[in-house]
This record gives structure tokens, sequence and C-alpha cells, in this order.
């Protein structure tokens, strides 16, 4: 995680619980002057087009008076939606037994990309989690991947 985005996410952080929603992540998108940055907001109700008004007003104010994040960028405040990215290894914990899409900084066994079920969170030693590929197949793969070589991963939403 970049110096930026923990600052701004030690800035607004306590905005968002304060104003009961739970903090899911920020994130920069795009470069220069057509920069985003992304804000996502969860609740145990759900998020709908008035939470996300509601905390992108709030937010805004906050940017404004807060020096150094420039002036080019559009805040964009959302829910993670079903397909939510994880940005925290503890973000995973309700989500053991689902399916995800994930891919490594450095790759394993010359594989970056994984799609499977998350079997097992490990916080023992370095927190990492481990992954069933073709799960009930003959040829079943299970991996273990610390959290610290993920680049990306998001829930595969199942309908």
């Amino acid at each position: 995680m970049s110096s930026r985005i923990i600052e701004l996410e030690q800035i607004l952080r306590p905005t968002v619980a304060a104003m009961g929603y739970e903090w899911w992540g920020v994130e920069w998108v795009g470069q220069s002057a057509s920069r985003t940055l992304r804000l996502y907001i969860d609740h145990v109700d759900g998020i709908n087009i008035e939470d996300c008004a509601k905390v992108s007003r709030q937010i805004s104010a906050l940017l404004d008076i807060h020096s150094g994040i420039g002036d080019r960028y559009h805040l964009e405040v959302s829910s993670p939606g079903m397909d939510r990215k994880f940005f925290n290894f503890e973000q995973l914990t309700p989500y053991v037994g689902q399916l995800l899409v994930l891919k490594t900084r450095q790759p394993i066994n010359g594989r970056s990309r994984f799609k499977g079920k998350l079997s097992t969170l490990d916080t023992s030693v370095t927190p990492a989690l481990t992954m069933c590929l073709d799960e009930g197949k003959a040829e079943e793969q299970i991996y273990r991947i610390e959290f610290a070589n993920v680049d990306s991963l998001r829930l595969i939403p199942v309908f």
C-alpha cells in the first residue's frame, strides 16, 4: 500500500466511521488530470445512492481543506459491490468457502492468476490464505498464498 493511500485512509476513515459506515477501502485510479479517488463504504443494511452521496459530500469537504492531495481528481464513493475487491486480510474472514479470483505479485509455481475456493486463513506467522482450485475434480490443486504476495483479490458472485 502506498504512503499516499495510507495517509488518505488515516484522514478519511474516522469520518466514514463517525457517519455510521464501515470503511472498506480506497484506491487511486488513472493518471494526472483524469485521476479518480475511489472510496468504498459498507453497512450491515447495505449501501444505496443516498449513502454514497452523503459520504461524498462530507469527504469532499474534508479533502478541500486537506493540503497536498492536489486539485485535479474525481471522487467516487461506492459500495464494495457483489464482486468486492479485498483491501486487507481481515476482510476475508466471512468469505471462507466462497469463490475468489486472485492475482499474485510474484508467480507461485509459474502461475500468477488463481480462481478457486477460499479454503482457510492462516495468521500464525505471516497472513496467508489457502485456495482450492478445481475442487472436487481428480486433479484438485491447493495453493497457500501469503497475503503480502497478493496484487488483487476479488469475490466471484454466485447466483
